[in-house]
């Protein structure tokens, strides 16, 4: 694969970016990610029906665990998480993202001691049509789920199928005069600038039904969170416009922590057209 070597001025940085000009994105730059928008400090209220959502995750793990023997929290370690996500409804429903992202804060500190021992993430979205269901107040969404030790290459905890209605991630409401977001331009712009150096270089992606992504980080990583890294990257690839959150129907996610290394953002798009 023939690559291309660009210069992105990232707030004064010459960032090195490689890539292929249509699928491929290989930034020189230690990982970042975007912290919550909110002090942990700040009066908080947490969507409700999110938290019943999680929480009905967590107590079928608990209950599978004890059946087997399995004490939680797991010990520290390098764990990778897969998922499957079955559902009727539209993607504006079940983005991709935050549904990954409220399925890792269920099992974060209850099967899993913190989700930065998440080193591997994978979650795959399978969309059903509507007109096949009868009930619309019964559960529409089923997930299933696997936590994987990575050492060993062993299974700790496996969720076949779980029939459920899934809230994704929202940001929670701030009370008692917290109204004020923060905002990090050195993080949120990012894209924006790794962008404009793509799109003068030609950078164009193929439109595409359906799309999975890969990305992958590199370098002092340990303590991030695979969910809080891809909010910082993925907005890279919507700048094209024929990525779309609504058509990323699979993400795949790694971290390799090397302190010692000068860091690394691997991003790859596969598109393909199996919807109509």
């Amino acid at each position: 694969m023939k690559l291309q070597k660009i210069y992105a001025n990232v707030q004064g940085r010459n960032v090195l970016i490689e890539h292929d000009q249509h699928t491929y994105i290989y930034i020189h730059d230690q990982p970042k990610e975007l912290p919550h928008a909110s002090s942990k400090s700040d009066d908080r209220l947490q969507n409700i029906n999110m938290m019943d959502f999680q929480s009905k995750i967590s107590m079928v793990l608990r209950t599978q665990a004890k059946q087997q023997g399995i004490h939680f929290p797991i010990k520290k370690g390098k764990y990778g998480v897969e998922i499957t996500v079955t559902t009727q409804r539209p993607s504006t429903e079940v983005p991709i993202v935050e549904t990954a992202k409220a399925i890792i804060d269920a099992v974060n500190k209850e099967v899993v001691p913190d989700d930065d021992n998440i080193y591997y993430l994978k979650i795959r979205v399978q969309r059903h049509s509507s007109r096949s269901r009868t009930n619309k107040s019964s559960p529409s969404d089923k997930i299933a789920l696997s936590i994987n030790d990575l050492t060993i290459k062993k299974t700790v905890v496996k969720l076949q199928e779980l029939c459920t209605y899934i809230v994704p991630k929202t940001n929670p409401s701030l009370v008692n005069g917290c109204d004020e977001e923060f905002f990090y331009p050195h993080l949120e712009l990012y894209p924006h600038y790794v962008w404009q150096a793509l799109s003068k270089d030609g950078f164009q992606m193929s439109r595409a039904n359906e799309s999975s992504v890969k990305l992958s980080f590199t370098g002092a990583v340990q303590s991030k969170d695979l969910d809080n890294m891809v909010k910082c990257y993925l907005p890279i690839m919507f700048q094209t416009q024929s990525l779309k959150p609504s058509n990323v129907v699979e993400l795949e996610l790694f971290k390799v922590d090397d302190p010692n290394a000068k860091g690394s953002i691997e991003m790859h798009v596969n598109c393909n057209s199996m919807q109509p």
